[in-house]
């Protein structure tokens, strides 16, 4: 006889663990033991304390019992332990007590009980585990539920997955839930969508360039020489600066909850402009999505020359304007790339950038930057570069300590 599967063995386990209130630890070293015979690993294990308990069965008895007894005389009159051999029943018959689909009769909750094996199967198997230490409390079995879900998920790895699928749906939705669709909203703004696309140049689901700029000009009125620009691409998650995909413009539009007219979405996108000087939160997400947005397609970096246009869009007013009351930080790291710096820039070199530039405007002595500190080699060379021209504090404090 093959062994059995996995998921046959994980059953007996839990049966066994049941019986005699073993680990599953305990439960596995003996079925091991006896080849995954249950009789035989009940029989050979230090169980404290088995004896049947004659507790009438609240359910339908099994098919073999139904062959030579009623339920109601099974309940009147059980069968003694004694003739009848103490014996788990083998894989030809299944226990009423263990059956997946057994019935229950309707009862009030307060007069429910926990689930027994009924007298009838507890005579032919011989044995239900009581703790010594427990004398009131029978060894919880495996609930009825429990076991029919395990029982069908079992069964359901060899069905077929389409027809499972199917199944779950009709329960799913037989509940009284129904699926639910495109909100009016999205609707509406599929619609706006579809008229911004020009048919003969932009495929299905996203702007190309010459649509993409003649939304954000001529409808949004926004500047395209500004920071303006990337707040627009920001609120629409532009995979880059002429394109716009309709996953995006939906769902950016739709958070906001503005509305689905152009109307609305321009009033809507000046008073972010109006309040991206002021508010941190807001450009440093306009500030991190334009590295996503200015990137060539399938580059990790930004080229130099487009890193400092961007720079110089987004320092500058209507944006966060990168200056004090002595230094036009912004001029000064131009000219420090210019003379110093070759290479292209990185995701972490460009959002460093950032944070070194709010932290440079509210301390224009650099006090704040540390040798020791965990700046890009750009910043660290960038400090030094500064002090050589007589910018900034040569004594150094940890970048840790003001953060």
């Amino acid at each position: 006889m093959p062994p059995p599967s996995t998921a046959q063995q994980k059953v007996l386990i839990a049966q066994f663990v049941s019986l005699t209130g073993a680990s599953e630890r305990q439960a596995t070293r003996f079925l091991k033991s006896s080849a995954f015979k249950i009789n035989e690993a009940v029989d050979a294990s230090p169980c404290p304390d088995i004896r049947v308990l004659p507790i009438p069965c609240p359910v339908q008895p099994c098919f073999k019992h139904r062959q030579s007894i009623s339920m109601d005389a099974a309940a009147a009159s059980p069968p003694s332990s004694a003739s009848i051999r103490p014996r788990i029943p083998g894989p030809e018959f299944r226990l009423c007590c263990f059956s997946p689909r057994p019935y229950t009769p309707p009862r009030p909750a307060e007069t429910r009980r926990p689930s027994r094996l009924c007298t009838l199967c507890a005579g032919m198997m011989g044995w239900m585990v009581v703790k010594r230490h427990f004398p009131s409390r029978g060894v919880p079995f495996w609930s009825l539920s429990r076991k029919k879900r395990s029982k069908e998920s079992i069964g359901r790895a060899t069905e077929d997955p389409a027809k499972d699928h199917d199944e779950w749906l009709t329960r799913f939705y037989g509940n009284g839930i129904e699926a639910k669709g495109p909100s009016a909203l999205e609707t509406k703004l599929e619609g706006v969508f579809k008229s911004l696309r020009d048919d003969t140049a932009d495929e299905k689901d996203k702007l190309e360039l010459d649509s993409t700029m003649d939304y954000l000009g001529n409808k949004l009125k926004i500047s395209l020489e500004n920071a303006e620009l990337f707040v627009a691409l920001e609120l629409v998650q532009a995979p880059n600066v002429g394109e716009i995909t309709r996953k995006g413009y939906v769902d950016g539009w739709k958070v906001t909850g503005v509305g689905a007219t152009h109307q609305e979405h321009a009033v809507h996108i000046r008073k972010l402009i109006s309040s991206l000087s002021t508010d941190v939160a807001l450009f440093k997400k306009v500030y991190r999505h334009a590295f996503v947005a200015g990137r060539e397609q399938d580059q990790k970096s930004l080229a130099l020359d487009n890193a400092m246009v961007y720079w110089g869009m987004l320092f500058t007013s209507p944006g966060v304007a990168w200056k004090t009351k002595n230094h036009d930080w912004l001029e000064l790291w131009k000219t420090f790339l210019n003379e110093k710096w070759t290479r292209s820039v990185n995701k972490d070199m460009w959002n460093m950038t950032l944070e070194f530039a709010l932290k440079a405007k509210s301390d224009e002595t650099l006090s704040f930057w540390s040798e020791n500190g965990a700046w890009p080699s750009v910043i660290d060379d960038f400090v030094e570069w500064c002090r050589e021209q007589g910018i900034g504090k040569p004594e150094s404090m940890d970048v840790d300590a003001n953060a």
